[in-house]
């Protein structure tokens, strides 16, 4: 092709023809432009191919990682929400702790501190983050949730951490109180009126901790707007799965 033209280009100049030399410039320049936007809107036509695929591949996995973490904090709520009956019963129908009943309190006192936490797959989520590709997401409002995803979790998890923390204060009063060592539930010792003051406190804390957690209060409702953007997510990601 570069020969033709520059075959064409010499016969105009033998012919001393200028003037039909000069169009025939305007137009070679103008082929040639019209050459290099068609190669670029192939080449953009390529990359925007690369990235509907790369955001598919993306949006995806994230798709089936949410789906296994909202089974597993539907689990973790419904623990927790088992926790906050038991403690919720206690600190309604069987408090004060007394000699007669502290037998059958103690029967189930530790179940309501025993811990469960929610550790959602987050891989999939961060491999998008780190790439630095998250504009390759065209939805904006999926590309917002998932962005605030790791902030809205972390939210979460300060009412898990509280809940462990308690699991602490019942491990550490097992621990230094002599009377669980020695009492023995055929024996007539009577529960130390200071231990007695001290389980209960601890048992109203848990269950202040449960129910916020549980959002069984207004003032608190990190699982439910979690729940909620988890199930956002679940749904904008849902058209971008791989039908077998």
């Amino acid at each position: 092709m570069i020969k033709l033209f520059r075959k064409i280009r010499q016969k105009l100049l033998a012919k001393n023809s200028f003037s039909k030399y000069l169009l025939y410039a305007i137009g070679e320049i103008v082929l040639v432009m019209f050459g290099i936007l068609l190669a670029l809107q192939v080449n953009n036509a390529n990359e925007e191919r690369k990235n509907r695929a790369l955001e598919s591949a993306y949006l995806s996995d994230i798709h089936q990682d949410f789906l296994e973490n909202k089974s597993q904090f539907e689990e973790r709520l419904q623990y927790f929400r088992n926790q906050f009956q038991i403690a919720d019963s206690l600190g309604r129908y069987v408090f004060p702790i007394t000699d007669n009943n502290w037998k059958d309190v103690k029967k189930v006192y530790g179940r309501v501190f025993l811990p469960n936490t929610f550790d959602p797959n987050k891989s999939s989520i961060n491999a998008l983050i780190s790439s630095g590709r998250i504009d390759i997401i065209q939805n904006n409002s999926l590309k917002k949730m998932i962005l605030a995803w790791n902030d809205k979790y972390e939210d979460y998890k300060e009412g898990e951490y509280a809940l462990l923390k308690l699991w602490d204060n019942w491990n550490e009063i097992m621990i230094n109180e002599s009377y669980f060592d020695d009492y023995r539930d055929d024996t007539n010792q009577s529960i130390p009126f200071n231990l007695k003051l001290k389980l209960e406190k601890l048992m109203r804390r848990r269950r202040a901790e449960l129910g916020l957690i549980t959002s069984k209060w207004k003032v608190n409702q990190e699982s439910q707007e979690l729940m909620l953007l988890i199930n956002s997510i679940i749904s904008r990601t849902e058209p971008y799965t791989v039908k077998n």
